[in-house]
């Protein structure tokens, strides 16, 4: 829930409409259920991702440089369509 709720906030900085409060209600549903996804598997006995490899410095970065890697590879796919289409006309939008 808290990662489609950033997806929505990060494709209302690239042009999807959603009024101003609704934007403020979903950053506050990813931080509120990325905290509590934190704190729940915390306290699990037996949680889904030990959090605990986080710590390792290897593990962080190459993670870090992953999703890095991803955003360059696929996040092109929603920047450039953008460049691609000519501005709307009046009865075609």
């Amino acid at each position: 829930m808290s990662a489609s709720a950033l997806l929505l906030v990060v494709s209302t900085a690239s042009g999807l409409a959603l009024p101003g409060w609704s934007v403020v209600l979903l950053v506050i549903t990813a931080v509120v259920g990325s905290v509590g996804f934190v704190w729940w598997e915390r306290r699990s006995r037996c949680p889904v991702i030990d959090l605990t490899l986080l710590r390792h410095k290897a593990t962080a970065s190459g993670l870090f440089a992953a999703m890095l890697g991803y955003l360059v590879l696929f996040g092109r796919w929603c920047w450039c369509p953008r460049w691609a289409v000519p501005p709307c006309t009046p009865g075609w939008c």
